[in-house]
Parts: C-alpha cells; sequence; structure tokens
C-alpha cells in the first residue's frame, strides 16, 4: 500500500479521471448523477481493502482492481440501460410474455439446430441441458404447435362459412333462390360462365353437396320438431 500511496498520479491524476468519466457516463448513457459517481469513486478503494490474492496474480496489482472495478460498474450501467429501453418497449404483463415466448422459441430453435447439425457442440457447451432447459424449451414448442393448429381450424372454419355465404348471396343475386332450390339448368347457367379453365362439374358437385346437406338439416330438424311440442 506504501507503493501505491507514493504514485504521484494515483491521489491526483486517478480521482480527477474518475469525475470526469461519470459526468461523461452519466452524459451518455442518461443516468443519475448520483448513482454514475458512486460507480467511480467505489473502485477508487479496491486496493485499500484486504484481498486475499496472490501475490503473483495480475488482480494483486491496484491499477488492475481500479480498471476492474471501473469496468464491471460500466457493465451494470449498459445493463441497466437496456433493461430500461427493454421496458419501455414492453407495455403490459402480456408484452413481456410476447417477448419471453419469442426468446424461448428462438432458443428452442436454435438447439434443434445445433442438434442438426453438431449434437457433440451442444452437448460440450451445455452438458446439462436436457435437465435445465430441456422441459421448458419443449413445452414452449408444443405451446406453438397447438397455436398454430388453433389458427389453421380458424381458417378452415371461416373458409367453409365464407364459401356457405358466398353461395347463399350468389343463388339469391343471380336466381333469387336458396342453393338447395336451384335446379339443374340454373346449375349449368351458371358453369357456362365461368372460365373455360375450370373442371366442369365443380359447381355442380359442389351444390349438390349443400343440397344434401342443407336436405339431412331440415329433415333432423322436422323429426325433433314434434318431439319438442309432446315435451
Amino acid at each position: 500500500m506504501t507503493e501505491l500511496l507514493s504514485l504521484p498520479w494515483y491521489l491526483t491524476v486517478v480521482p480527477v479521471c474518475a469525475v470526469l468519466g461519470a459526468v461523461a457516463v452519466s452524459k451518455v448513457l442518461n443516468i443519475s448523477q448520483i448513482a454514475s459517481f458512486v460507480g467511480a469513486v467505489v473502485p477508487l478503494g479496491i486496493p485499500y481493502a484486504e484481498l486475499t490474492v496472490p501475490s503473483q496474480s495480475l488482480l494483486s496489482k491496484p491499477p488492475v482492481q481500479v480498471l476492474g472495478g471501473w469496468g464491471v460498474f460500466l457493465s451494470l450501467a449498459l445493463m441497466w440501460v437496456v433493461l430500461r429501453a427493454f421496458l419501455r418497449v414492453v407495455k403490459g404483463p402480456m408484452g413481456l410474455l410476447r417477448i419471453i415466448y419469442s426468446l424461448l422459441l428462438g432458443t428452442a430453435g436454435l438447439v434443434v439446430v445445433l442438434l442438426v447439425a453438431d449434437p457433440k457442440m451442444l452437448h460440450t457447451f451445455a452438458p446439462t441441458w436436457r435437465e435445465s432447459v430441456g422441459g421448458i424449451l419443449l413445452s414452449t414448442l408444443i405451446a406453438s404447435l397447438g397455436l398454430t393448429l388453433m389458427k389453421v381450424f380458424k381458417s378452415a372454419a371461416f373458409l367453409v362459412v365464407c364459401s356457405i355465404a358466398t353461395a347463399i348471396l350468389a343463388s339469391q343475386v343471380f336466381f333469387a333462390k336458396m342453393p338447395y332450390e336451384l335446379e339443374r339448368d340454373d346449375i349449368q347457367k351458371i358453369e357456362k360462365a365461368l372460365p373455360d379453365s375450370l373442371p366442369r362439374g365443380l359447381v355442380e358437385q359442389g351444390f349438390e353437396g349443400l343440397l344434401k346437406a342443407s336436405t339431412s338439416t331440415r329433415s333432423v330438424l322436422r323429426q325433433r320438431s314434434p318431439e319438442d311440442l309432446e315435451s
């Protein structure tokens, strides 16, 4: 410690540089000046602390200890800036859940790519990935698969509803009839108006299927109506 105190630059230049650096970091990163000054001053006292560091180690040198302390506090300041920007982007708990879900999904995709490309690399750098995050990543992929299937079923149901609504409106606009009231001559007129690139009999088969569905539905309703009246 006497060697450290005997250095003329340590008690003059270093504190001044620490103060100027604290001001610069506070302005650049837009953080509190008090926090910046604390991060600049605290590392100056590390060489005075009794650290159990071997004398042969590089960490036993006072300049290295001070620079290391500044590096730690600067890393914390950068992490705080990133976290602050992250919290501004995320609005509400649902936004945070979406970001966590996206990160987990991306991690699961990266793990799958590594397993296919080079499994030894994954086992080398993360030998306990199965026990630690394997179940979480698998659950994320299962949840993603379930959400995708729900979207597919929703799109298919929407397609069926739109097809039925289109058939009903088209039959009403062109023939003033319901689809199950159309006759074969009406269907042939529709097929003649369609482009030649479409297969013949497509419209007829579609309306015949719709006719069978509507007929069976009406018959079921007619069978249930007397029972409802008796009850």
